[in-house]
């Protein structure tokens, strides 16, 4: 197992696109992410008139959901 684990992490960075495809990834994830997260915050409250107290139940909710959803999904695929 050793062995194979190695030669999978060598193939897999030995190919171009997969490593040019992890950093665009990465750099994306990173310096994107959080902007959006705290724009459409602050657009909700701001722009639209959302309470802030309205706002926190619905990214609550949406947590909720995405845990809920994960263990659904993991029995799906079992």
């Amino acid at each position: 197992p050793g062995s194979a684990a190695k030669s999978g992490w060598k193939q897999l960075l030995g190919n171009r696109a997969m490593v040019q495809l992890c950093v665009l990834g990465f750099v994306l994830f990173f310096a994107c992410y959080g902007q959006f997260e705290s724009g459409l915050s602050a657009y909700g409250v701001e722009a639209a008139g959302i309470s802030t107290s309205a706002l926190g139940t619905a990214l609550a909710a949406n947590t909720l959901m995405i845990v809920v959803a994960q263990f659904a999904v993991l029995r799906f695929v079992e």
